[in-house]
């Protein structure tokens, strides 16, 4: 009878192409649905945005979607995106570094969602992003047990 033996290198590899999954289509959801005044569209080396995006942006503009996809949506996505990439690059590895790195970027994301919303530091403080990134978070754990049962 054969013990199942994880395959650690698969499962690292898989998390590393869901992570970077998960940042293009937050990406594309922002780039696509966001309004050009953002600082972030004039970082384009040209300054001006590629043809091709606009072409996208033209067709998706009479689109409604709803303010939590346009606004929260990719920052959830984005969250998770990097806790799985941090948790393919680690691997294994435990300790407090990794950890550090791991759970880090969650509480700085809600930390400064509540600082926002007490005019402590710039921005809007919206509660609909904390929500994403407890989702994210959450749905980070619930994908970490899942993997842990089935190696076992």
């Amino acid at each position: 009878m054969h013990s199942r033996q994880p395959n650690l290198l698969n499962g690292r590899v898989t998390s590393m192409l869901a992570g970077l999954m998960l940042f293009f289509i937050g990406s594309g959801i922002y780039a696509s649905l966001r309004s050009t005044d953002l600082y972030m569209f004039s970082l384009w080396p040209s300054k001006t945005l590629p043809s091709w995006l606009y072409s996208w942006r033209e067709m998706l503009a009479g689109l409604s979607v709803p303010e939590w996809f346009r606004y929260s949506l990719p920052d959830g996505l984005w969250l998770l995106a990097y806790m799985l990439l941090i948790d393919s690059i680690w691997g294994e590895e435990r300790g407090l570094l990794r950890n550090i790195f791991l759970w880090s970027m969650p509480v700085i994301a809600i930390a400064s969602e509540g600082l926002q919303a007490k005019h402590i530091i710039f921005g809007s403080g919206d509660w609909a992003d904390v929500l994403f990134y407890i989702l994210a978070t959450i749905a980070f754990i619930t994908i970490k047990q899942i993997n842990h049962e089935n190696r076992y």
